[in-house]
Parts: structure tokens; sequence; C-alpha cells
């Protein structure tokens, strides 16, 4: 036996089963059955690789099928009671899921108990995937035993979770179980409607790099079953062979074989019924090739199935009899009745069609002997019927005559199932209709709850609507009054502005024409009597020379006419009347330029020309700046730059000085402030840093647009 469990990582296990094996069985069987119980333990869900391990390792199929019941049994119990003896957590959920997906067919019934089981732990640690699969498995369960209507409201509850973790796959699935459900309830209509919703989520999934071969698989089984609905339900050819075409080629993309077998075998059905017998073939020699590809027993008899199929039905009987047999042979070796009950039909067809009776009889005797399958009423019924009809070709009369009374007794007893089938449900039919009355009874109620209450929620829409609404022009009136408030402001400001800088401007002329008249007064009076003394002075100069003081009263007076001369430029400069402000301000500079203070001027740009007003007011501005660093900042150099660019005139002034504080109006000047209000009223600014320490560094700048005169001399000088 330890030969046996040397490959294996837990040999004690392996060991304790063969220990556990019934004493009866053989040494072989033994071993087959302790390997067989450890890959099921291993790997619960996956029955069918463990049955295909067992046949590979000891080609002993006799014992293999009569232990597999008693394996598989042994082995789910066994796990299931580990599995529920674990920790109520996610994991646990997760295992019980792969468990119920080994059982979900082959024992409803727990696998319902299972499905209930991860519901309700899924429940209790609010783990919403959990909850999805366990609505989903119950879903399923119901739709395999029957219960549609339960099967669709479980569905629909797994598809809310489903939705809100975003599986789209799980979404699909139960969309699908739905349809299935939908068609048992003989509402081909719903059905094909929620098998194109489940198609239509996974086509729109393709074009994600997220679709995986699962969603593959999904979407050929998808495509299949709806293929099958339109075939069976809607009777439409075209239509079940282009998705019968479809699932074929979504499992060639997945590389499931069964898929691709199963599909084949549908595109083959639907071109035999359509009498497309050559491309028929075609299609039943590539199921056959992926088939024996497999060497899966259950794809080779479906595979020669749909091969001699289609060779009956075209009329190639003696063709069709090898693969007739060969689906039979395979369908007995997987120990599938349904399969086995289809290859037989069809091989019993052939073989009427060619009128070899003997061998009709001797096949359907050896069928008939065997008393477990005499359990499916219609197969037998159909057994019956070919064997009497070769009977009577063969002449045995009496045995056709009891064989065609035992197809009768058949026929009956199906007319009589079916009966109690129509009996129950239209029995089902009219509970369900009292239910549905009683439903509907408790539908209008609460429609009618349900409109009162909308109408509700509509006035009180309505109300919030409408205060809203009144809200809203409210702050509209209230902005459009603070805005013409705010423009109202702005206009009275913008007034009071023009009336300043009115007033200001004209405080400019009036001062103007007064510093005018007074150095008219000194330059045609003062000055001109100065004049008419130094003259007379002149003509007698011979006899004053001898006289005491006479040169310094000359000098004195001469002193006294160039302080008048020059004091009456500074009230009206002429040679800013003549050649503007360049000239000008360079010859104020060089006339204040001393020992004490050097004052030094630049021009940049082209020399313009502008109103008087202007070229005025800015020659006073200068000179008041000027005056105030000569008189408080106590610099030994300053510098003064004149810069004219297109429609912008600035002017930069910075000494070496201790600076000086805001001074008020003193000895006729201006002060800062009457200053900035000036320069503010010829449409300029200023940026003055004059405090004590740190010198004097003055920048105005002026927008001259509208200010220039024609008739400008353009100029340009450095220094």
């Amino acid at each position: 036996m330890y030969d046996w469990c040397d490959s294996f990582p837990q040999v004690p296990k392996v060991t304790q089963l063969y220990k556990k094996t019934p004493p009866a069985i053989s040494r072989k069987g033994k071993r087959l059955h302790c390997i067989y119980l450890f890959v099921v333990i291993k790997n619960k869900s996956r029955f069918t690789t463990a049955y295909k391990f067992m046949k590979r390792v000891l080609r002993c199929r006799l014992t293999l099928l009569l232990l597999l019941p008693f394996a598989a049994t042994y082995s789910q119990e066994n796990t299931l009671e580990q599995l529920m003896a674990l920790p109520n957590d996610t994991a646990k959920v997760t295992k019980l899921s792969a468990y119920y997906e080994g059982i979900k067919r082959k024992e409803p019934q727990k696998a319902r108990e299972v499905a209930t089981t991860i519901l309700d732990l899924s429940k209790k640690l609010g783990y919403d995937k959990g909850i999805a699969m366990g609505y989903a498995d119950l879903g399923f369960v119901d739709a395999i035993t029957g219960e549609n209507r339960r099967s669709i409201a479980y569905n629909a509850e797994a598809i809310k979770y489903y939705k809100k973790i975003k599986d789209n796959t799980a979404v699909a699935a139960c969309l699908g179980t739905m349809a299935n459900a939908y068609s048992g309830l003989g509402k081909s209509d719903s059905s094909t409607i929620y098998r194109l919703e489940a198609i239509s989520l996974l086509e729109k999934m393709k074009e994600s790099p997220s679709f995986t071969k699962r969603d593959m698989r999904m979407l050929s089984l998808q495509y299949y079953n709806l293929a099958v609905g339109y075939a069976n339900s809607l009777r439409d050819d075209d239509k079940a062979l282009s998705y019968y075409k479809k699932a074929e080629e979504m499992a060639q993309q997945a590389n499931d074989t069964t898929m691709i077998v199963t599909a084949l075998n549908g595109v083959t059905r639907r071109l035999a019924s359509k009498e497309q017998f050559a491309d028929a073939l075609v299609q039943a020699k590539e199921a056959l090739h992926f088939a024996k590809a497999s060497g899966d027993d259950f794809l080779l008899s479906q595979a020669w199935h749909g091969y001699a199929t289609v060779l009956d039905v075209s009329g190639k009987l003696d063709e069709a009899v090898e693969p007739a047999l060969l689906a039979i042979r395979y369908a007995e070796q997987t120990g599938d009745f349904s399969r086995f009950m289809v290859s037989a039909t069809t091989y019993s067809h052939i073989l009427q069609q060619k009128g070899d009776y003997k061998t009709l009889k001797a096949f359907l005797e050896k069928v008939l002997d065997n008393k477990g399958q005499k359990d499916n009423i219609e197969f037998l019924a159909d057994m019956y019927g070919f064997l009497a009809e070769a009977n009577y070709k063969l002449g045995n009369y009496k045995p056709a005559y009891d064989q065609l009374y035992k197809k009768l007794v058949f026929n009956d007893s199906i007319l009589k199932v079916e009966n109690n089938r129509i009996m129950a449900d239209m029995e089902f039919r009219y509970q369900t209709a009292q239910k549905e009355k009683a439903l509907s009874q408790n539908q209008l109620q609460l429609a009618q709850k349900n409109l009162q209450l909308q109408k509700n929620r509509q006035y009180i829409y309505y109300t919030l609507a409408a205060l809203i609404v009144a809200l809203l022009v409210a702050a509209l009136f209230y902005i459009r009054y603070r805005n013409k408030k705010r423009i109202h402001q702005k206009e009275i400001q913008s007034l009071q502005q023009q009336k300043e800088i009115q007033l200001l401007q004209a405080l400019m002329q009036g001062e103007e024409k007064e510093r005018s008249r007074i150095a008219k007064d000194l330059h045609d009076g003062v000055a001109g009597m100065l004049a008419a003394v130094k003259m007379q002075l002149s003509t007698e100069e011979e006899e004053l020379k001898s006289l005491k003081g006479y040169t310094k009263a000359l000098q004195l007076l001469n002193e006294a006419t160039a302080e008048v001369r020059k004091t009456s430029h500074n009230l009206m400069p002429e040679v800013l009347l003549q050649h503007g402000l360049d000239k000008a301000l360079r010859r104020y500079c060089n006339n204040i330029s001393s020992t004490s203070l050097q004052v030094h001027y630049y021009f940049i740009g082209e020399e313009q020309r502008y109103v008087d007003s202007f070229e005025l007011s800015v020659y006073r501005i200068v000179q008041e700046l000027l005056n105030n660093i000569f008189k408080h900042s106590k610099a030994t150099e300053a510098s003064v730059q004149l810069s004219v660019q297109d429609t912008v005139l600035s002017i930069s002034i910075e000494d070496n000085g201790v600076g000086f504080l805001k001074q008020p109006s003193q000895n006729g000047g201006m002060g800062l402030d009457s200053l900035k209000h000036r320069i503010h009223a010829l449409n300029g600014n200023i940026e003055l840093n004059a405090e004590t320490g740190g010198g004097v560094n003055a920048y105005l700048e002026f927008d001259t647009a509208g200010l220039r005169r024609s008739g400008a001399r353009a100029e340009t000088l450095v220094n």
C-alpha cells in the first residue's frame, strides 16, 4: 500500500483512509479508493478530474464506478463538517461556496442548505459578495429543481449586491439563470429579454482589458441558451443558427472544449434541419475533432451522435450506423443515461430506415433487458414501438402485438402523466391567479397610497420651488439695488474728483497767471529800473570811480539785476514756452547746480511738445521737488531723468542726501500733499520715497494721450 502513497504529500491521511475502506473490497480497489478520496478531499470541487485521474492510474473502471458514490458522499460530508467548524469569517464563506459548486447539481437539497448558510453568515459579517453569492446559489438550485418564481426573486436580490460590488460577470450569470426560470414558466418572451440583457452586458465588457476567459465562457453559454430558446420555443432556425455560431466563436476564444463541441452540435442540428447537409457534416466533423482531442467520453458521445444524426436525416444510413454505435458506446462509459437514451433512439431510427430489423430486434431486446433503465416511460414507449415494428416485419406477430400493447400502455401512462401535469398546472395557475388577485388588490391600495404620497410630495416640491424662485427674485433685486448703489456712489466719487480736479486746475491756472503777472512786472518794472540806474551810472563812471564804495555798489547792482532776471525767469520761464520741457529742465538744473549741490540732467526718447499748461505744471512739480531736496535733503548730488515714450512721460529724481520728512506748504511752495493732488489732476502718478536717512527717490508718470501739440521739434539729447 505504501508504495502507492509515496508520491503524495499527506501519507498519514491516505493511510487512515485505507484503514476505513470496507473489508470486502479488494486490495486494488482499496488503493483506488484511498487515492480517489485523497484527490477529492484535496480539491473537492473537481470530481471529474479525480475520476479521469483514477482511470489513468489503475484502469479499473468497474471498481471506480462502484466506489464513486460512496467516496463522493464520504468526502463531501467529512468536508462539510470540517468547513462548518471553521471560524465565521469571509474565508469560510469562500470555502463553503466552493463546496456548494461541487454538489449543486448532484445534491440540490444539501446545496440549498449550504447556500442558506452562506447567505446567513454573510449577512452577519456584512459581506456583500457573500450575500450576493448566497442569493445567486439559492436561485440556481431553485431553477434546476423547478422553483422558477422563487429562483427569479433570489437572482433579482443577488443582482443588487453584485452591482454594488461591480461584478458584471456575476450579474450576467444571474440574468441567465432568470432567463432559464422564465423559460421554465413558459414565458419565452421574458426569457429572451433577460438572456439578451445578459448578453448585452457581457458584450459591453468585451472591449475592456478585464474581459477574462471566465467572461468568455459565460458569454458563450448565454449565446448557446439563447439559440436553444430560438430553436425550441420560437422556431426561428436562422436566429438560432446565428447564436449557435456566436457561442462556438466565443468558446474558441475561451479555449473551452466542452462549449465548443456543444455549440458545434447546435450548429450541426440547425443546418441539418435546414437541409444544408454538406455544411452540417463539416460542423459535425469539427466537433468530432475537438471531442477526440479532449478524450472526454461525454463529448465524444455527443459529437458522434451529432455526426450520426446528420447522416441519418440526409439518407446516408449505411454511413450513419458506425457513428451511432460509437455514440452509444461512449454514452455507456460515462454512465449518463440521458446521453445513452438519445443515442439509442437515433441508432434505432437508422436501423428502422435501413430495414435491418434483425439487428434492431437484437439491440432493443438487449436495451430493454436492463431493468434499471425502465423508469423513463417516454424512452420505453419509443423502444417498444421500434421493437413491435421489427417483430411485425420479421413475422413475429404475437411478440409484436404484446410490444405494441406495451407501447400503448406506456403512451397511456404518458398521457396520464401529462393530464396530471396539466391538472396540477391548472391548479397551480388557479392558486396563482387567486394570489395574484389578492396581490393586485394590495398593490392597488398601495398604488393609491403612493399616488397620494406622490401628490403630497408634488405639493411640497411646488411650494419649495415657489419659495426658491421668490428667494432668487429677491436676491436678484437686492443684487441689482446694491449694484446701482455702488455705481451711484462711484459716480458721486467721480464727480467729486472731477470737481476737485477742476478746482485744482483753476487754482493752478490762477497761480500761473499771477506768476506771469509778477514775472512781467519784475522784468518790465524792477529790471528796467535797475537797468536805467546802471546806465546812468555808466555815463558818470569817470567821476564816480574815485568815490569810495562805487565798485562795490556797482557789483551789488549787477547781482540784483541778475537775481531779478533769474526770479523773473523762474516765475515764467521763457525757454519753456519757446523750446519745451527738455530745454527748460536742462537750463533750470544747470542754473541751480552749484558747488554744494551738483544736479545732473538726462533725457531719453524723442522730444515732444505738449500743451503749455501741462508743460508748465510738470515743470513746477520738478521745480518743487528739487527745491525740497536743496532745502532739506543735505545732498551733494542729484539727478533728474526725463523719458518720453509714445503716450507716456516719466520723470525720475534721485539724490544722495538724508531725505526729508513730509513738509507742509512753506514759502509759497506746494507741499507734498498738494503736489500729489496736482499730479493726479494731470492724470499722473507719483511714487515718492524721501524718508529721513534714505535720500530722495521719486518717480512720476503721466499719460500724455491727447496732450501733444503739432510743430514739436524732434530731437534726442543725452546728458
